[in-house]
């Protein structure tokens, strides 16, 4: 006859599921962060603009490429910045913000 396994402590815990009604997840599934569509965009928005200057390069009679990388990027500094407001950090998620601001507005500023 196979006994089960308990671990120290375990008893403890399952009376409390028990007594909250509180069912464990499946095994191995896992919560996700409430930023991560943030940080996939992010992402996303890195790898756009690494494409857009690497054409912006080989393509230099074509300047509103280059405009758009800059962009792109400005928006990947604010996705940062709402990462990092989710996160809790005030601070960090200003000083993202006003990057991308800054960005924005000086690359505006030198291409017209």
């Amino acid at each position: 006859m196979k006994q089960k396994t308990r671990y120290f402590g375990s008893e403890f815990f399952i009376s409390i599921f028990k007594i909250t009604g509180y069912t464990p997840k499946e095994k191995g599934v896992q919560m996700r962060p409430p930023y991560e569509s943030y940080q996939r965009a992010q992402l996303g928005a890195l790898l756009l603009a690494v494409v857009l200057a690497v054409v912006g390069l080989f393509q230099l009679e074509h300047q509103w490429i280059i405009l758009l990388m800059f962009y792109v990027l400005a928006a990947s500094f604010a996705l940062e910045g709402m990462i990092e407001m989710k996160r809790q950090q005030k601070v960090n998620a200003i000083i993202q913000l006003i990057r991308a601001v800054i960005l924005l507005f000086f690359t505006t500023i030198l291409y017209f």
